[in-house]
């Protein structure tokens, strides 16, 4: 990963700086999640004390049934508020704008005034015009001991989580009804205090204001006590029942309350109104409300996080997985723990975001890049394997057959070839030592930015280096492949040419052979050359027939079958000139001679080096197809693809040449001997393609 250093660097800072905008303006998308674990944290957040403190008198459909429709008379709220005399205080959450009976309503103000603990509900009407506060009828506003507005907001995802501690209307500012009762209770004025009013102080209490301007509510605490409106009025309550306690007086019932969504992780649950005030006057008063880490710490984490993914880029992948699960468990855990015991909320889903969408792009990166050497090493690896052959063989000199094959496998275009056949002496004007590493140093534009030499010995006659350079940054595994297909390459060119070579003088020693053989049986002079030149059109018609597919393999199996045929009567060397030369008929015992020649041929040749296919056309020719023939008794596809083609050969040119005794067969006559023979003698497949190469094939019926 050398190679991508710099690029890695600049990519995962751009990708930093990015998380933490993100994290810093809390993107919409990403607060749901965010609210979410919010929920989680807050749903394991231990129990505030006082649970019982607060109770709840709601008028639900049981009340309604018995009290009819709404709105009920305001003797009957006055009467309800009777049988709460010995509460602490009373949140009156309904809201009486308008006046009615006369009497009732100087009543109920009466009331309220009496008990002196009464924090009685208006609302703040928005209008295009601009707020409005919507106050109590008078009589019962100045009556009440504190005065607050119910009006909430929701949150981003439609649920209800905060309070907004005051709503601005008519040019002040007014406090919530919860709020308000707090006030009551603390007997003291709430004030917001701190750097842009980032703490509420209620009595003793100081409670943290998010960054919005709300208070967080808890809805998962224990359940609030609730009596029925109608129980309380009647007295099936007895008012000993709420001594000492917090009553909040509201309405529950379909149709005459409202009803809102909050949370109640992993889902949400529907409570009414006067539960919402209830549940966030116990937040004021008891509860552990978490504060939010500033919007600038929150980007800082982010970009650590995205740091910190991209720090796994240089190890293996199952290391690197292991890792990033580690501290993704790390820091959820510490952000849970943080809200937990220390009412710390650390934003999570962003940072978590931006460590594994770091981690992701240099994973993928790297997977890229790795990938992309990969294919460039098992492409230049295959080069190793499989060498031009026709490229070696059009090219006499190393460096023009390397500069040919070398785009085939450098698949990046990276790495240029910047000189070959430099000696020692020469290293010296193209490279300077530098911190371990060669350096090009070329003048004008064609200047490097690095670069090696390869060592090739024996290619250009004496040791030698083959100069390489490149711009980018190049992976060392994918040098030292390059360097292995240069070397490689550099060795099999070495080895073919002389290889070659060496055929050359071998083919030239077998025709002195044939010769020497041509001067002892002038007769069949020229046998071998014909029936070598025969058998190799044969397979060349065949090859391009497609008949060969399968059963030759390469080009130099070919050639291999063409030298076993110019060889294949070499073991006649061995044979005694009076058995050779005799010019009438041979008795058993001489022709038994005559039949040891293939193996006298391979005695002979074994030690030339031939290909096996070679000396198997040697040993094989005289083989049948039926098994009859000699020297093995070798049957069908037991015989060499060569054994075959050349058996046909051979007894094809021996027919057609003039002998002493007999002058030559036309080609027809002998094709039809021939074709007499298919299936006992040769191969059928060889005949029928023999007969069409030369004009004679007709379908047998």
């Amino acid at each position: 990963m050398d190679r991508i250093k710099p690029y890695l660097i600049i990519s995962v800072f751009i990708l930093a700086l990015t998380c933490s905008f993100f994290g810093k303006t809390r993107i919409i998308h990403v607060e749901r999640a965010e609210r979410m674990i919010f929920d989680l944290h807050y749903s394991q957040k231990e129990s505030s004390e006082n649970t019982g403190e607060i109770v709840l008198v709601l008028g639900g459909e049981a009340s309604f049934s018995q009290l009819g429709a709404w709105p009920w008379p305001r003797k009957t709220h006055a009467t309800l508020l009777g049988r709460l005399g010995l509460s602490r205080t009373v949140m009156f959450d309904i809201l009486m704008p308008e006046r009615t009976d006369p009497a009732q309503d100087r009543l109920l103000a009466k009331v309220i005034e009496t008990m002196g603990n009464v924090v009685v509900a208006g609302h703040v009407l928005m209008t295009d015009d601009g707020d409005e506060l919507i106050l109590p009828y008078p009589e019962l506003y100045h009556a009440a001991a504190e005065f607050g507005v119910t009006n909430i907001n929701k949150d981003i995802d439609g649920l209800l989580r905060s309070l907004v501690p005051f709503r601005a209307a008519g040019g002040k500012y007014v406090a919530s009804l919860p709020l308000a009762n707090a006030a009551f209770l603390s007997g003291d004025t709430p004030k917001l205090i701190g750097k842009r009013q980032s703490s509420l102080v209620v009595g003793d209490r100081l409670i943290p204001i998010s960054d919005n301007g709300n208070i967080w509510v808890r809805f998962s605490d224990t359940d609030i006590v609730q009596y029925e409106y109608i129980d309380v009025l009647t007295g099936r309550i007895p008012a000993d029942r709420f001594a000492g306690k917090i009553v909040i007086v509201g309405i529950a019932a379909s149709g005459a309350s409202d009803f809102y969504s909050v949370p109640a992780f992993p889902g949400s649950r529907v409570i009414s109104g006067a539960e919402y005030n209830a549940r966030a006057l116990k937040t004021l008063l008891w509860g552990d409300v978490p504060k939010r880490i500033p919007p600038w710490l929150a980007a800082c984490i982010c970009f650590l996080a995205a740091i910190a993914g991209a720090g796994f880029v240089r190890m293996k992948p199952m290391a690197a997985f292991f890792g990033i699960s580690l501290i993704l468990v790390v820091f959820t855990a510490f952000s849970h723990l943080s809200f937990l015991f220390a009412s710390v909320w650390i934003d999570l889903a962003m940072p978590l975001i931006s460590l594994i969408v770091s981690f992701s792009a240099t994973q993928g990166l790297r997977y890229a890049l790795v990938h992309k050497d990969w294919e460039m090493q098992s492409r230049s690896i295959e080069k190793i394997t499989a060498v031009d052959i026709q490229s070696v063989n059009r090219h006499e000199d190393f460096s023009e057959y390397l500069k040919t094959i070398w785009e085939k496998f450098n698949l990046s275009k990276r790495v240029c070839i910047v000189a070959t056949g430099v000696d020692e002496r020469g290293l010296e004007p193209h490279f300077v030592p530098d911190e371990n590493q060669l350096k090009i140093s070329l003048p004008g534009p064609n200047q490097m930015r690095a670069g090696m030499a390869v060592p090739v010995a024996g290619v250009f006659g004496k040791r030698e280096f083959v100069l390489l350079g490149w711009d980018d940054f190049i992976e060392k595994n994918t040098l030292k492949t390059l360097s292995a297909v240069i070397l490689s390459n550099a060795w099999f060119f070495k080895s073919y040419k002389e290889a070659a070579k060496r055929k050359e003088v071998l083919l030239k020693a077998i025709h002195s052979i044939f010769l020497a053989l041509d001067f002892r049986d002038p007769i069949t002079g020229g046998h071998s050359t014909r029936v070598s030149a025969l058998a190799l059109a044969l397979l060349e018609y065949m090859a391009d027939t497609g008949l060969l597919d399968g059963q030759c393999g390469d080009e130099n199996r070919i050639e291999d079958i063409y030298l076993g045929a110019l060889v294949h009567d070499v073991g006649k060397i061995g044979i005694p000139d009076s058995i050779l030369l005799k010019k009438g008929k041979l008795t058993d015992e001489e022709f038994d001679t005559i039949k040891s020649h293939p193996v006298i041929g391979r005695d002979i040749m074994g030690t030339a080096g031939l290909p096996q296919a070679a000396i198997d056309v040697m040993i094989q020719h005289h083989e049948r197809f039926d098994g009859s023939g000699y020297p093995y008794g070798l049957k069908g596809k037991e015989i060499s693809l060569g054994g075959r083609i050349v058996a046909v050969a051979d007894v094809y040119d021996a027919l057609t040449s003039d002998r002493p005794y007999r002058k030559g067969w036309s080609s027809k006559k002998t094709c039809d001997f021939i074709r007499s023979k298919q299936g006992t003698d040769f191969d059928p497949d060889i005949v029928a393609a023999f007969l069409k190469m030369k004009g004679h094939y007709s379908p047998i019926h």
